[in-house]
C-alpha cells in the first residue's frame, strides 16, 4: 500500500527498514487495496501488518484477508489513514490514524502563503495533529 514518506522516515529513525518488495505503490482505492493485498498476502512469507495510505485501501485489504482465510488482528494487523467517518458503522475493526479534517485547510493555506512569499523552491514541512486509533476485532 502506498505508505506516506513521513511514516517511512519515522520507521527508519527507529531503526526499522521496510524491505523494498514490501513497499507497494497503488492508487488509493478499495480495488487497488484488494488486488495489492491479494498479491502481497498470497506470498509464502506474509507480513504481520499492513499500513495503508488511506482507509479506502484498508477496506480492500480487509476483503482480501477474508478471502485468504486470514484473521484481522490475529494473523495480520491493518492500519489505515484518515479515519473515514463510516468506520464506526462499517469498519469498527480498522486501526487508523485520525487527522482532524479542520486542520487540513489552514495548513494548506499556510503552505501556499509560505511558498509564495518566502521559499517558492522549498516548501516547508508541516506536522498536523493526529491520533492513532487502535480498535478491537469485529
Amino acid at each position: 500500500m502506498s505508505a506516506p514518506q513521513g511514516f517511512i522516515d519515522r520507521l527508519a529513525e527507529a531503526g526499522v527498514a521496510i524491505p523494498s518488495g514490501r513497499r507497494i505503490e497503488a492508487r488509493l482505492t478499495i480495488e487497488d487495496g484488494y488486488q495489492q493485498a491479494k498479491n502481497l498476502l498470497g506470498r509464502r512469507k506474509k507480513p504481520r501488518a499492513l499500513f495503508c495510505g488511506n482507509d479506502q485501501v484498508a477496506y480492500g485489504v480487509y476483503r482480501a484477508c477474508g478471502e485468504l482465510g486470514l484473521r484481522v488482528h490475529d494473523d495480520v494487523a491493518i492500519f489505515g489513514f484518515d479515519d473515514n467517518h463510516i468506520n464506526g458503522w462499517l469498519a469498527p475493526w480498522l486501526n487508523t490514524v485520525h487527522v482532524p479534517a479542520a486542520a487540513f485547510g489552514p495548513a494548506i493555506a499556510d503552505l501556499l502563503v509560505s511558498v509564495i512569499e518566502r521559499h517558492p523552491d522549498l516548501p516547508p514541512e508541516v506536522l498536523l495533529p493526529f491520533e492513532l486509533k487502535i480498535r478491537q476485532p469485529a
